[in-house]
Formats: C-alpha cells, sequence, structure tokens
C-alpha cells in the first residue's frame, strides 16, 4: 500500500474512532486530507499552482509550448504565491491577497504574452489609457479570439488589484481633501475565487485548440 492509500486508509478509520468526539476526528480528518492534498501535489510549481487554481490535472504541456525562460520565470511566481497561500482554498480575506494577485498575474503574463505573440503572431499594442500589462489583457479581450475570455478576466482582476494598492479617494466631507480608502479584500477574494480559474481554463483551451 503506498503512501497515500494509507492515508486515505487512515482518514477512514479516524472518522469510526469512537474514542475521540466528533470535533477531534473532524480535526484529525482535516489534518489527514491536507496531508494527502501535498503527497499528491506536483513538484513542478508551474503545475501545481494550475492544478490548484483550476482544482483539476493542468491538461496541457506548457512546458513544451514556452520558452525555458518564460517557463522557470512562471514557476518562480507560482512558487512565490504558493508561499503566500499554499492553496486558493485557505486564501484568507487579508492584505495577503494583494501580495497574491500581484504575482498570480505575473505567473499569467507569460501565459499572455506567449499567446500574443506566438500563437496569435501580433505584437503588443498599448492602450493609451493603460499600462502595458493591462493592455495585453485589453489587446485579447478585444479580439475574436479564443483566449478572449482570459483577456476580460484578467483585465476585472488587474483593476481589483488596482483597487487595493492605489486606495486615495475624496474625502466626502471635504473633497479638498483625500482619504485613504479600506481595501476590500472579502471582494477581492471573492473575484479571485470566481475568475482566476476561469482565465487559466481559457488559457488551456486556447493553448490546447493551437498546439494539438
Amino acid at each position: 500500500m503506498g503512501y497515500i492509500e494509507e492515508l486515505e486508509e487512515l482518514s477512514k478509520m479516524n472518522m469510526q474512532n469512537e474514542e475521540y468526539n466528533y470535533a477531534q476526528r473532524i480535526i484529525m480528518l482535516d489534518i489527514i486530507q491536507k496531508e494527502i492534498l501535498e503527497a499528491k501535489a506536483s513538484d513542478d510549481y508551474f503545475i501545481r499552482f494550475f492544478e490548484d487554481v483550476v482544482n483539476d490535472d493542468i491538461g496541457f504541456d506548457f512546458k513544451s509550448a514556452l520558452s525555458e525562460d518564460a517557463y522557470n520565470s512562471a514557476s518562480e511566481e507560482a512558487e512565490a504565491c504558493i508561499q503566500v497561500f499554499p492553496r486558493m482554498s485557505e486564501m484568507k480575506a487579508n492584505r495577503s491577497v494583494l501580495s497574491w494577485i500581484v504575482t498570480a498575474l505575473k505567473y499569467t503574463d507569460q501565459l499572455v504574452l506567449h499567446y500574443i505573440q506566438e500563437i496569435l503572431e501580433t505584437i503588443p499594442v498599448k492602450d493609451p489609457d493603460h499600462g502595458i500589462e493591462r493592455s495585453m489583457y485589453i489587446q485579447i479581450n478585444n479580439g475574436d479570439y479564443s483566449a478572449q475570455v482570459a483577456g476580460n478576466l484578467l483585465n476585472n482582476l488587474y483593476e481589483q488589484r488596482n483597487k487595493l494598492e492605489h486606495r486615495y479617494g475624496k474625502d466626502p466631507k471635504n473633497e479638498r481633501k483625500k482619504i485613504l480608502i479600506k481595501p476590500d479584500f472579502k471582494k477581492a477574494k471573492q473575484l479571485i475565487h470566481s475568475n482566476f480559474p476561469r482565465a487559466l481554463k481559457s488559457f488551456r483551451k486556447a493553448y490546447k485548440e493551437h498546439y494539438e
């Protein structure tokens, strides 16, 4: 019996063990389940992060499509995200959300840039109202492309990132003054859970259509 099978068997035995009360068994079950997830997780941070976000097998060999530098860079960003929140399910609505979303967008930027230059065979176009990163999301969103959904979702996430990072606003009591707006980390967390998995799935679909 392998390690994962032993953990799964231990999980079943734990719930049947009446020496502990229900609350204690649930705590132990949670610990065992986390260990099972850790044992199943890939050693490749690119894959590990992708699979955790989409809650599914990666389903495409991005390593064969991206350049070595791009893949390694994305893997480093993935590792950094995992250090903030080991799993999406463990994300907390606190200031760490900003660190996570900034780094997660850098991870996807490698997919975005490759998609524009190598799959669409065009160049990134700078939007007059935005920086180059957000311009690339808008560029994908504005075209009739397979990854159009990803472009829209990433643009929304970038806007959410800006709201967390750039917090100055007008004082409602005195328009001549500025105030620091309290970040809505709960809303940011909800948007990440709603949009980011769909964005990665959209890119996976687009990459598979092109390369397979």
